[in-house]
């Protein structure tokens, strides 16, 4: 079985949240602590059982359905609400209906919460909230495989040992529990018999005397006795007749001072009862009707009779219902009509602010708006021609800073070409060319004065000065003219662009723009708006004025429609006015004429005055059935009594009520004397009265004859008693006699049959024979119970045995595969019933309890025994809360890869908020993934999920 789709109508923390299309393989859900996780697992847990398990107070609330696919790929419909069962409907066309072990498979509530749903309290050796014979049908379930059933040999093993010693104790000797007392019989038996022949000579002289006790017994028991108890079973009748029989006689005399012609005779079967309950009635529904009539009284006008007020609201009944049914939805309109006003009023503020903004001149005046002609405007039209407009300006804007980046740029120029006309570079040179014939005097003076050497290196210096002179000279003037000549064409050919170029293109641009602006001029008249506007703001007004012309017809359709629904309003007050003024009751004091604002501003006094009528009416009705009522009463107090219709029927009936009393006092003496007479009659009746009367024979008025002359004997009760006291003592004495007798008889008997030795062996003899044939079954039901236990115990240990080497082997393979080879095998512990298992060592050394594993070991063994059980049983959804926290890294991956592999059998859903547990699932497999908040799921995927757990 696999859940396809669930939805949650009520359930803790979620309302009407859904999870549609759920993977068939893993599904992980990932929430933060409190984001509804354990609420959800609870009704994982629940929804194919029913809620009836959930130990919260408001379970009866809860309610939710899910659609499940079934291994026949037949798809179901799982419906829980409140305590019931849960309702299980294939959602094929046949509507088949399923129980919940059909579609579980057998598995019982128990065996799926502890074994499908597993979170960290289930991964303990005892989880929380498991007593100790649910530890056992725990362990029961894990084990599983054969291994169950054998929870139950060392018990039944036991039951053995211990019945077996109840009979025979640890070893079976005769001298122990149920075979001591046999045995003790038997031996008294043989002593008793060995004892039988020793006296004999008593006997014959004991029984003649035993004889003469015989017939003294017979006469006590058969002849005195007897008679004498008779005289006293005389006595006690009488004494307990007495009172009777003088109650009989005093009954008899008020009778007779009295006579039934004393008393009125009465029609048919009345009876006091019937005549008390008509007067009551009568009463009450006298009281009733004057009480009613005197708060009808109240409302209505002074100038009404009750009874032409009451026919008049009787005839108006249907319209003042109606009126009263149709008050709330006039209320209504009443609200909806202010409602809108307020809300028409609003949006009146709101267009006259936005026109304001728009066109200040139009004065909040909404005939400025509808007159403006804007529908025959194309906006794409518009929008082109502004688009067209600031294309245009925007060139003719690039166009002048070009024309005057040119002038800037020519005037530049041409200021250059006139500081270099001012120059001349041989200007620069001049102190160079001074400087080096100086140098030649200098050579020549130092020649003639100085020493030759001298002269000549400054002749040659002043030289080379005068060469450098004139080769600089002549480069400096080269580059000059060379700058003047291109300074000069650089401003020919700024000119000519200028003239050219720029000048005519701004012509054309300057042309082209001031036609635009003349057709936007025509859109601004159109549109009512001011030549300031700016181009750019045209299709923003366009919106706006489009805005407020749809605007402003919609508020005059309002207009019109409150108008209409006002007009209804005013005709319905003044239907309900029209009514108030023809009505006998007190209401709203009401102007012949208003307006329909006054009407709803009184509207409050209308329904008020609608109420009254309505109070009036029912008061009327309510008068009109008590009038009713009382001529039916009166009527029937007419037909049943006798009585006439008046003013003084209650009197008569107080009357009748008296006469009856009498009547039944009279009948109640005459009942009594009859009882009286009956219980005589039934003491009389009685076998030992009719034997202590010696009346056997006689007519029950002879036997009345005879107890009354018995009873004219004692002059008062006391007399009667005193006689009872003495004949019971003789009784006494008597029967003390018997019991005297009869005790010497017993003890001649007992001595008689103590010299009966022939008797005593036979005795002895049956008392052995019986005391071997109990013995002998107690002793073969002994022999069977130990051989049981002898046979459980060797049938235990050869399937423990077994079950060590391969029953548990599919857990000791996920161990394995989990602790990455650290683990081998699991083993049951040595008590099987105990909740416990043995791990051995990859090094085959064993750990004889998970108590001394560490938590994560422990609970990686605990996963790996129900994880094993869930692989051979059918598959079910199976539900992981967190069990993989207390795991290392290394080892989540391991297990996340085994519940990978499980999945692709059982739908696998995993709920976590560790991010890296989720990181370490997703390795494995590939997953549907679902983000839980706050009761809400929304579908997911890996990496955003992660995300949101970490954040």
């Amino acid at each position: 079985m696999k859940l396809k789709r669930i939805n949650i109508k009520r359930f803790g923390i979620y309302r009407d949240e859904k999870m549609e299309d759920i993977g068939p393989e893993l599904v992980v859900i990932g929430g933060r602590n409190r984001a509804g996780k354990s609420t959800f697992i609870e009704l994982l847990k629940h929804i194919g059982y029913g809620f009836n398990g959930i130990p919260y107070k408001d379970r009866g609330e809860y309610e939710a359905d899910a659609d499940v696919l079934l291994p026949t790929r037949e798809q179901l419909n799982i419906a829980v609400k409140g305590l019931a069962e849960p309702k299980i409907t294939s959602l094929s066309a046949a509507q088949r209906e399923y129980t919940p072990q059909e579609i579980y498979r057998g598995i019982d509530p128990f065996t799926y919460h502890r074994l499908f749903t597993i979170n960290l309290e289930e991964l303990q050796k005892i989880p929380t909230g498991i007593g100790n014979k649910e530890s056992a049908r725990l362990q029961s379930v894990l084990l599983g495989a054969g291994l169950s059933e054998m929870l139950y040999l060392p018990q039944i093993e036991d039951e053995f040992k211990k019945d077996a010693k109840k009979i025979g104790g640890e070893r079976g000797k005769a001298s122990t529990s149920l075979f001591k007392d046999y045995n003790k019989k038997i031996k008294d038996a043989v002593q008793g018999r060995d004892k039988a022949l020793e006296d004999v000579e008593e006997y014959y002289l004991k029984q003649a005397q035993s004889k003469e006790l015989g017939d003294k017994i017979d006469t006590l028991e058969n002849n005195l006795i007897p008679q004498q108890e008779r005289v006293v079973i005389k006595y006690e009748t009488l004494d307990h007749l007495y009172p009777t029989c003088a109650e009989k006689v005093g009954l008899q005399k008020e009778l007779e001072r009295a006579g039934q012609d004393l008393f009125p005779p009465f029609k048919g079967d009345l009876s006091l009862d019937r005549v008390q309950s008509l007067r009551e009635e009568y009463k009450q529904v006298k009281g009733e009707y004057e009480e009613k009539r005197k708060l009808f009284k109240q409302q209505l006008d002074d100038a009404a009779t009750v009874e032409e007020a009451r026919a008049i609201l009787l005839q108006y009944r249907k319209k003042i219902e109606a009126m009263n049914a149709e008050r709330s939805g006039l209320k209504e309109k009443v609200n909806h009509v202010m409602q809108q006003k307020t809300v028409l009023s609003q949006e009146v503020d709101a267009i006259k602010d936005e026109m304001n903004r728009v066109n200040c001149n139009w004065n909040h005046d909404f005939t400025c708006i509808e007159e403006l002609k804007t529908d025959q405007i194309e906006k794409g039209v518009l929008q082109q021609v502004v688009t067209d407009h600031d294309k245009v300006v925007q060139e003719l804007e690039e166009l002048r800073k070009e024309l005057n980046q040119q002038t800037n740029e020519r005037d530049l120029s041409e200021e250059q070409l006139g500081k270099l006309k001012g120059e001349n570079p041989g200007d620069h040179f001049k102190g160079f060319f001074a400087g080096s014939i100086i140098t030649a005097v200098l050579a020549a003076l130092a020649a003639v004065y100085i020493t030759p050497w001298l002269g000549f290196f400054l002749g040659l210096t002043a030289i080379g000065g005068i060469i450098i002179f004139f080769i600089n000279r002549g480069n400096a003037l080269s580059r000059w003219h060379e700058k003047m000549s291109e300074l000069n064409t650089k401003i020919e050919t700024l000119n000519m662009e200028i003239r050219n170029n720029t000048n005519e293109e701004i012509r054309q641009g300057e042309i082209k723009a001031n036609q635009l602006q003349e057709v936007l001029g025509d859109y601004k008249k159109q549109m009512g708006l001011p030549e300031e506007v700016m181009p750019a703001m045209l299709v923003e007004h366009f919106n706006d004025i489009q805005s407020l012309k749809s605007r402003v017809s919609r508020e005059n359709r309002m207009e019109d429609d409150l108008k209409e629904q006002e007009k209804d309003i005013q005709e319905r007050f003044e239907e309900i006015l029209q009514l108030i003024r023809e009505m006998p009751v007190r209401t709203m004091n009401h102007p012949a004429v208003l307006t329909c604002n006054e009407m709803i501003d009184r509207q409050e006094a209308f329904f008020s005055s609608l109420e009254r009528l309505k109070e009036g009416l029912q008061l009327a009705e309510g008068f009109d059935l008590s009038s009713r009522t009382v001529e039916e009463k009166e009527d029937t107090i007419h037909k049943t009594c006798g009585i006439k219709e008046g003013p003084n029927m209650r009197d008569d009936l107080e009357k009748l009520e008296q006469d009856i009393r009498k009547y039944q006092a009279f009948k109640d003496l005459e009942k009594k004397q009859q009882n009286c007479h009956e219980r005589i009659c039934f003491e009389l009746e009685k076998t030992p009265v009719l034997k202590a009367f010696d009346a056997e024979e006689q007519t029950l008025d002879e036997r009345l004859a005879v107890l009354d002359s018995f009873f004219n004997e004692f002059a008062s009760h006391d007399e009667l008693k005193d006689g009872l006291t003495r004949v019971s003592a003789e009784l006494q004495e008597l029967r003390k006699d018997l019991n005297e007798v009869k005790k010497a008889y017993q003890a001649l008997a007992f001595a008689l049959n103590q010299l009966a030795t022939s008797e005593k062996i036979e005795k002895a003899q049956h008392e052995i024979v019986q005391a071997r044939n109990g013995l002998r079954p107690l002793a073969e039901q002994y022999a069977i119970y130990r051989i049981a236990a002898f046979i459980l115990k060797n049938v235990r240990e050869s399937m423990v045995e077994k079950a060590k080497n391969q029953s548990l082997a599919p857990a000791s393979d996920i161990f394995n595969q989990i602790t990455d080879g650290n683990y081998s095998r699991i083993l049951p512990s040595d008590e099987l019933t105990a909740a416990d298992f043995k791990a051995v060592q990859s090094d085959d050394s064993t750990q004889g309890t998970v108590d001394i594993l560490s938590r994560g070991t422990r609970e990686q063994l605990f996963l790996s025994v129900r994880l094993s059980r869930i692989r051979e049983m059918d598959p079910l959804p199976v539900i992981i809360d967190d069990s993989l926290v207390n795991f290392d890294p290394h080892h989540i991956k391991h297990a996340a890869s085994v519940l990978t592999e499980l999945s692709k059998r059982n739908q696998v859903f995993v709920l976590t908020c560790h991010p890296e547990v989720l990181s370490s699932i997703t390795e494995q497999s590939q997953a549907q993934y679902w983000r839980l908040e706050n009761g809400k799921f929304s579908l997911s995927d890996h990496d955003a999920l992660i995300k949101y757990l970490e954040s």
